[in-house]
């Protein structure tokens, strides 16, 4: 038999979706277990909370493709047939007609929910309903009240919510996870839910039996090929929208509200609220102490709640790929940063001191020529208002990061362009090998002027020795086939050297220019422009003239090189040996740390020309603090570095780029060199810090501070610098 059109007419599978994570419909939306109360149903406040959270759950999903096909799907399966697994643990009752068909309506409501408010308070008050309840009463000897209800499907609810937070891609086992919603929601022991548990097991004998039936309910409509394929469709939908709409409310008469979180929140919650009780009999550097705690507690919590897998939900049509990052897709996580800030602040009295990362985007990898991520203004407003700075968007080896600063009002369409390498990168002969696919950026409601952050990672990001074809393998995916002799020779190398990696931009004609940026293993990041192709590389620079030196500085040469920060005087021609003059050094640096703009200016120096080559480097090194000139105006870029002033350039740069900070006792850090006296003592402080993190070292005791250093030496000590910690 079919169910009356007004219960269809109001169906959203909302409870359907959590049927789909356990694979079962035992997870109902929150009115539905109401549904067997009487007509006073509609003034309980935990139903009314609950059929509020519907209500919700029909405007996130109102207008939704999948979940009207899903409906229209639905409404030509055969109920009674589907339900008959449930119905037989009746069938010992004297029913009506109407009463039957009110039974199978409310049966049909575990697996399949009646998502309208109008609908669930119109079928709740028929008589028939009235009629049935009082027989499941009268015959089990068990007083149900509406209360009864409302407080076990809150229960259920609460624990569903929790599975579905937590396991939002599905993974695992889905009848094992509805076993576990179903035993945790039938031995509850809350007022009201147990009665009305009892009643369920009375019926089914026990509560395995109960859940056998539920599972084969659920899976009679999944054997409906047209019910299960709208099923899988709508599924993703159904679930951000569950999470989206979800507040948890405790059950019984208590009408007290509060926010589910995940398990990391919880347990961060949890571990402040110990901490509040510590700090009421602390001592002062006791409550130190349990500030530093409860702040990195709670930041690290909402660094493992910040993320977003969206591989799921990213649609490919005609060789492109979309995703649109909604209000529902990031409910949970800022439930969670509401939550810890919240214990944090009810904990230490404040939120100083928290950390909140950027939203880490995942869209998985992507067969398509472009992928589009849409952040609605809306979804931009409450992240930036929750305290996210930015969103890291990744997808296949790219990762970008979009800034929430100025204007969000139109929100940001960000699409990544994705394509092979230029053909002339697989010639056997090139010292240039792809460790990419190529990627070009374009946003719409933002404006990169001053470009944007990415990453991109080696496709043997595993970090594996792949040769041959195992390399091919990694790179065909999504790079040319360049022949059996290219990968003899890529075979030949042992694969991709990562301290040899960096980017590269790729003109229209095909050609390359080495870019930079900072390498972390197989991952390489930099400032990339809008409309600019980029892709990573392995760079092999080779030198004919650094043997006197290839002892102690060649392969340091090779990788400060490889990384676009120092060049050769000539072709082939290092000359290692030579001086390096204060310009060059500072070029040097501000390349070597990623920190390079080309438009960046100073009025600091008399003796810097706006048009000198060397003018954005010397700038920007001035802004980071990294120079200060051999006098208030001039920098003297002509003369010669050096190696006290090296060293104190070195120091500013860590101490401003990576945070490092220096020594507390210059003097001892000093104390190794017999000419320490030598140093000028504005650098004192300087070398004392490059000493102590070995970063530059002194010879026979001695450390020269007013030595000229050399080129070779310049590449030693840069390349000690990007590894200090």
């Amino acid at each position: 038999m079919k169910l009356r059109k007004k219960a269809l007419a109001g169906f959203v599978a909302t409870s359907l979706a959590v049927t789909a994570l356990s694979g079962t419909g035992l997870v109902v939306g929150s009115p539905i277990g109401a549904s067997v109360a009487s007509a006073a149903v509609v003034t309980d406040a935990n139903l009314l909370k609950l059929i509020s959270f519907q209500t919700k759950i029909d405007a996130l999903l109102a207008g939704n493709t999948s979940v009207t096909a899903l409906k229209t799907a639905l409404a030509g399966a055969d109920h009674e047939t589907a339900v008959a697994p449930l119905l037989a643990a009746f069938s010992g009752l004297s029913l009506t007609d109407d009463e039957k068909d009110a039974l199978i309506e409310l049966l049909t409501s575990i697996s399949l929910p009646i998502a309208s408010a109008v609908d669930v308070a119109a079928l709740l008050q028929e008589e028939a309903v009235q009629s049935l309840v009082d027989k499941l009463e009268s015959v089990s000897g068990i007083d149900i009240t509406v209360e009864d209800f409302a407080a076990f499907f809150v229960v259920v609810n609460s624990i569903a919510y929790n599975t579905v937070l937590g396991n939002q891609t599905l993974t695992g086992s889905k009848t094992a996870i509805v076993e576990s919603i179903a035993e945790s929601a039938l031995a509850t022991s809350t007022a009201g839910a147990a009665d009305a548990a009892a009643l369920i097991t009375y019926y089914f004998g026990d509560n395995a039996a109960f859940k056998a039936a539920v599972l084969e309910t659920f899976y009679n409509y999944m054997d409906d090929t047209s019910v299960k394929t709208a099923f899988d469709s709508a599924l993703p939908s159904i679930v951000a929208a569950f999470i989206s709409a979800n507040t948890v409310y405790s059950g019984g008469n208590d009408t007290t509200t509060t926010t589910t979180t995940s398990d990391s929140a919880a347990a961060a919650i949890k571990s402040l609220g110990d901490i509040k009780d510590k700090l009421a009999n602390a001592t002062d550097a006791e409550k130190a102490d349990l500030i530093k705690q409860a702040v990195s507690a709670a930041s690290a919590a909402i660094a493992s709640s910040v993320s977003l897998d969206l591989s799921k939900s990213v649609a490919v049509s005609d060789g492109k790929a979309t995703v649109k990052v909604d209000t529902a897709a990031v409910a949970g996580l800022l439930n969670d940063i509401k939550a810890i800030k919240e214990a944090l602040a009810d904990a230490i009295g404040s939120t100083s001191g928290l950390v909140i990362p950027p939203l880490a985007i995942s869209l998985g990898d992507v067969d398509a020529s472009s992928v589009t991520t849409s952040l609605p203004a809306d979804v931009l407003k409450q992240l930036a208002e929750a305290g996210v700075p930015s969103a890291n968007v990744s997808v296949n080896e790219l990762t970008v990061e979009i800034p929430f600063d100025g204007d969000l009002s139109n929100g940001i369409d960000f699409e990544v362009g994705i394509d092979t390498p230029p053909p002339a990168i697989f010639a056997p002969t090139s010292t240039i090998t792809p460790g990419s696919g190529v990627f070009t950026f374009a946003f719409t409601g933002f404006d990169p002027t001053d470009g944007v952050r990415f990453t991109v990672t080696g496709e043997n990001g595993a970090g594996a020795n792949l040769a041959s074809d195992g390399q091919a393998a990694v790179l065909g995916s999504r790079l040319v086939d360049a022949g059996d002799e290219w990968k003899s020779a890529l075979a030949a190398s042992g694969g991709l050297d990562p301290e040899l990696l960096t980017i590269a931009s790729v003109g229209a004609d095909g050609s390359l220019k080495i870019e930079g940026g900072t390498v972390d293993g197989w991952n390489v990041s930099t400032s990339g422009k809008q409309g600019t192709s980029y892709v990573l590389v392995e760079n092999k620079v080779t030198f004919n003239d650094i043997a006197s030196v290839q002892a102690w500085a060649g392969r340091q040469i090779e990788v400060v090189a490889a990384r676009g920060a120092i060049e050769g005087k000539a072709a082939g021609q290092f000359a290692p040996t030579d001086s390096i003059t204060r310009a060059e050094f500072a070029k040097i640096l501000a390349l070597a740390l990623d920190i390079d703009n080309e438009s960046a200016t100073t009025s600091k120096f008399t003796d810097v020309s706006s048009s000198a080559w060397y003018a954005p480097y010397v700038a920007v090194a001035v802004e980071k603090g990294i120079i200060n000139g051999r006098s208030a105006t001039t920098f003297d870029p002509t003369a010669t570095i050096t190696r006290a002033e090296m060293a104190t350039m070195i120091a500013r740069a860590l101490k401003s780029v990576k945070g490092i900070e220096g020594t507390d006792n210059a003097n001892a850090a000093l104390s190794a060199f017999s000419d320490a006296n030598e140093i000028n003592p504005s650098l004192k402080d300087g070398v004392a810090f490059a000493a102590s993190k070995n970063i530059i070292l002194g010879s026979a005791g001695e450390f020269k501070p007013n030595d000229n250093a050399t080129r070779a030496e310049a590449a030693v000590i840069v390349y000690r610098t990007l590894g200090a910690k």
